[in-house]
């Protein structure tokens, strides 16, 4: 891990500016999530699976918020566009969500639960629900504005007929380029954006 990935990671620490950038992002500033009602959460997310062969994604924060996952990616003063994202934040939360339904499946095999033959075939049983995980990616690059695709549709080579039957998935996506104040956020994420947004500008 290099130096500026230690410094987000440190900066990001803090449960106040977590919050803060979802709730400027996100919620527009309304404080829907409070710091205090935070956990703490794994933050690699391990796939199971033989098929998958043990793959290991570690995303830079999680946090549990009433029984709900909150994941910050951060892409700290990055060189270049990730155009590969969208595949990325959904193989994460799928590898996530799969890790949920092996965790669950093998404490309730430990409890003597029992299944069915389909529920246990399916290593789950029927009507079961998991926790949602919600990502949001903070792209922090210098001088450079995203213009990578920011949801599934704008990555495929898609017929108008067919769309109705393909999923979407759509990025949760920051770019401080994107905007002209930042008094959505409350903490020094203000200071921070406004600082890189005005990095170039000595006057400012």
């Amino acid at each position: 891990m290099g130096q500026k990935d230690l410094y987000q990671s440190d900066f990001y620490e803090d449960n106040r500016r977590f919050v803060d950038v979802f709730n400027g992002v996100l919620f527009a500033g309304r404080e829907v999530v409070k710091p205090w009602e935070l956990q703490e959460a794994d933050s690699v997310i391990v796939s199971l699976s033989k098929e998958n062969q043990g793959k290991k994604v570690i995303c830079d924060k999680i946090r549990k918020w009433k029984e709900n996952y909150i994941s910050l990616m951060v892409l700290e003063n990055q060189s270049y566009i990730d155009y590969g994202m969208v595949f990325r934040v959904m193989e994460t939360e799928a590898l996530g969500y799969n890790k949920q339904k092996k965790q669950r499946f093998l404490e309730q095999k430990g409890s003597g639960s029992e299944f069915n033959g389909d529920e246990y075939l399916s290593q789950m049983k029927k009507g079961e629900k998991f926790t949602p995980i919600i990502t949001l990616v903070l792209y922090l690059g210098k001088n450079i504005i995203w213009d990578g695709e920011t949801n599934l549709y704008e990555m495929l080579e898609l017929d108008e007929d067919l769309k109705p039957y393909v999923n979407n998935f759509r990025l949760n996506l920051f770019d401080y380029h994107n905007y002209e104040n930042f008094d959505v956020f409350q903490t020094e994420n203000r200071l921070l954006f406004e600082i890189l947004s005005n990095a170039d500008d000595k006057k400012k």
